[in-house]
């Protein structure tokens, strides 16, 4: 005996698939995009901090390397 298995496209035009974990997802998608605007100025902001620190990190490291490979 061969038991037929439905398919998605065949449960969601005969109204029978739930989708529990869409309803779950799109309510983690909205709060994730709520919880990300809120926090990116002060992701922007610690860019703008970080990012001297790291220029002259970087300069000092090839300084660094210049003055030791002439020799």
């Amino acid at each position: 005996m061969r038991t037929h298995t439905m398919t998605t496209a065949e449960g969601v035009a005969a109204g029978t698939l739930r989708s529990d974990r869409s309803a779950t997802t799109g309510e983690y998608q909205v709060a994730r995009n709520i919880a990300l605007f809120f926090a990116a100025p002060f992701i922007g902001l610690a860019y703008i901090i970080a990012l001297p620190f790291v220029g002259f990190g970087a300069l000092g490291t090839f300084m660094l390397k210049a003055a030791f490979s002439s020799r």
